[in-house]
């Protein structure tokens, strides 16, 4: 029989992606909320592509997936909803007419103005919950990650 309690926490390595998942999704939705409250229409799944190219550099597809070490769909996926909200533009590259490239349009600048102060409060919000929970939480997930890119859970069965 399986304990009612919390059994991503008792199965740890065997759901360690689906337990950062559920975590991701609760921030997600935390900071979802707070933006409604806001009046802020924004999705916070954006986060990291906007925050790039509110810079107001053009970025190429392919290159904002390299950054971010994301997959090209994951970055087509999130930065179309963007443009279809009117906060980027996308346009064909005119030396490499293969190569989509995103630059932030008016409206997506006013926004991220108006988002660098709300965004401030959020890093603190979750630095405090990070120090109250006394992990090393960003050390952590940056060896884990760098262990990962070292050799693979695919890897790591088959070895």
């Amino acid at each position: 029989m399986i304990n009612p309690s919390d059994l991503m926490e008792q199965l740890e390595a065997l759901s360690l992606a689906s337990r950062l998942r559920r975590v991701s999704d609760r921030m997600v939705d935390d900071v979802a909320a707070l933006y409604n409250e806001l009046n802020i229409d924004f999705n916070p799944r954006w986060f990291p592509y906007f925050y790039v190219l509110k810079e107001g550099e053009p970025y190429a597809v392919n290159d904002l997936a390299t950054l971010l070490r994301v997959s090209h769909p994951t970055v087509i996926k999130f930065t179309n909803q963007m443009v279809k909200e009117g906060l980027l533009t996308s346009k064909t590259d005119t030396k490499d007419r293969r190569r989509r490239l995103l630059t932030m349009t008016s409206k997506g600048q006013a926004l991220a103005d108006k988002m660098m102060p709300v965004w401030a409060k959020v890093r603190d919000a979750v630095n405090e919950a990070v120090k109250e929970s006394g992990f090393a939480l960003f050390e952590g997930l940056n060896q884990f990650d760098n262990a990962l890119d070292r050799s693979s859970i695919e890897q790591r069965y088959s070895s």
